[in-house]
């Protein structure tokens, strides 16, 4: 009975749940003694529940001792402390058959797809029903460590079902634990496992709850049901490569024909500037060849049809007004242009000749004063 010497988990004051009186009346380890004397201090499951002070807690299976024949036994039960001094007054034990819980994973035959085993929550796997074991021949407790129990049920497959998920965390949901548990699934070469905790998860946050067992289906990876997943989830793949094949196809061919419609658009819209910088180098170009040439410049108003007028409309119209008179278009026109040689004589140089001959003459009346040595 040293466990009564631990701290009061009511209390938490640091004082032993039992006095030094209770403990003394507990008789030593190993020894035996008649059941006038019987004291529950001293039982396993009584430490249990009393160190556990806020839920209610499971034991077994277990050989009813008082029974001739073999006879095995669930024990669930709480502690009872006193309200007002925190002092373990009692634990309420109940125990029952294991037959009804037989019974009742009998019945749950899920159409001979699988079967259904109830294992304790603790370190061995401890298998308190199961529909593969005959527990009325069973000498001890028997555990998945040492019991072949359904396809793929082994020690390491328990503890990833143990694994699943942690109630010791202070932020944990109770829909995040059910979708948890939902949806795990643990395969192995021979089987699927699935399985639930017991007693049930509860609907609100409960900082005491955990699993005492858990329920496993073992499903034989032989059976039809896993033939049948595999080739839907194959079918799955196969649509979700098709579909993403197809918007991929989608997706470029959108982006080419965009391209092309705005490169279209461009190029229709600019046919307005384009005709400008046509013309204008026509005109450049004409004017400026000295080659005999008819050509008139092209003075169309090009506008845009079936879109809003803009200030480049205005632009163009404006031009082919300005460069209207260039274009030969008009009243004004350009003469071709000639090139003719003509001898040009020049008949009045027997008249001027006297006149020429003159010049050095004294009295020379057109002469013009010449300066000569600093003089004129």
């Amino acid at each position: 009975c040293d466990w009564l010497r631990s701290m009061n988990p009511v209390r938490m004051d640091e004082k032993p749940i039992l006095i030094d009186e209770e403990i003394r009346r507990c008789h030593s380890e190993g020894v035996e003694v008649p059941t006038r004397e019987y004291n529950p201090l001293e039982r396993g499951w009584f430490r249990d529940f009393a160190l556990d002070a806020f839920r209610t807690n499971t034991f077994g299976p277990y050989i009813n001792a008082w029974n001739s024949e073999t006879q095995w036994l669930m024990g669930a039960g709480r502690p009872i402390y006193d309200p007002i001094t925190g002092t373990l007054v009692a634990c309420i034990l109940i125990d029952y058959t294991m037959d009804g819980i037989d019974s009742l994973l009998a019945d749950l035959t899920f159409n001979q797809i699988g079967t259904l085993h109830l294992v304790r929550n603790d370190e061995f796997g401890t298998i308190a029903s199961s529909q593969d074991v005959d527990y009325s021949t069973a000498a001890s407790a028997l555990t998945v460590n040492n019991t072949v129990i359904g396809p793929g049920v082994t020690m390491e497959k328990y503890r990833e079902i143990q694994s699943l998920f942690d109630f010791s965390r202070s932020d944990w949901t109770p829909e995040e634990a059910k979708e948890r548990y939902a949806s795990a699934v643990i395969k192995s070469e021979e089987s699927s496992l699935i399985a639930y905790p017991v007693p049930s998860i509860p609907d609100e946050y409960d900082p005491y709850f955990r699993p005492d067992f858990f329920i496993i289906c073992s499903v034989s990876r032989e059976n039809n049901i896993f033939t049948i997943d595999e080739l839907v989830q194959e079918e799955i793949d196969d649509q979700v490569t098709k579909l993403v094949v197809l918007i991929l196809c989608l997706g470029l061919g959108g982006l080419v024909v965009i391209f092309l419609l705005i490169f279209a658009m461009a190029t229709y819209l600019t046919r307005p500037l384009v005709y400008i910088n046509e013309t204008g180098e026509d005109i450049l170009n004409t004017f400026a060849e000295t080659a005999k040439s008819e050509k008139n410049v092209d003075t169309r108003s090009i506008s845009t049809k079936c879109a809003p007028k803009t200030e480049v409309d205005t632009l163009v119209a404006a031009f082919g007004r300005m460069v209207a008179n260039f274009s030969g278009g008009g009243t004004t026109r350009r003469q071709k242009i000639e090139d003719n040689e003509v001898l040009n004589s020049f008949d009045l140089q027997d008249h001027f000749r006297p006149l020429y001959e003159s010049r050095s003459h004294v009295g020379f009346k057109f002469g013009y004063p010449v300066e000569k040595d600093g003089g004129t």
